[in-house]
């Protein structure tokens, strides 16, 4: 299974993933997935353990990553985490494959764009 697909399926099913991304491990929850505004492909997480450029909050942080930086993905046994704190719609991916939030509604695969509103898409703060 390619990366893509590995983390297509832990956002339908809810499973945390561990990779390495910029040098560093990191455990996260993958809620998002599909291409950024420059074509590419995003995943929007929760990283709630591992490594961090930055301090990491003890109760995690929202990450964006890029697709081609992830190597090393695989599935971990830790429960699926989220949280709170977005102010401001995520620009990590703009063009949607699957959202964890949508799952449950049916539309796992709707392409949604910035212009169409989800109150339960997680939120960035600026």
């Amino acid at each position: 299974m390619d990366t893509y697909q590995l983390i297509r399926s832990a956002v339908l099913e809810r499973h945390c993933l561990t990779a390495i991304y910029q040098q560093r491990v990191r455990h996260f929850s993958p809620h998002c997935l599909g291409r950024n505004k420059a074509g590419g492909f995003s995943v929007l997480g929760f990283q709630y353990a591992g490594q961090s450029g930055s301090v990491l909050p003890l109760d995690g942080q929202w990450r964006c990553f890029q697709l081609r930086n992830l190597t090393e993905v695989r599935v971990n046994a830790e429960r699926w985490r989220t949280g709170s704190g977005h102010s401001r719609p995520s620009d990590c991916v703009k063009q949607v494959d699957v959202d964890a939030y949508l799952v449950d509604s049916g539309s796992a695969g709707h392409d949604r764009t910035e212009h169409e509103p989800d109150d339960r898409r997680p939120r960035r703060r600026r």
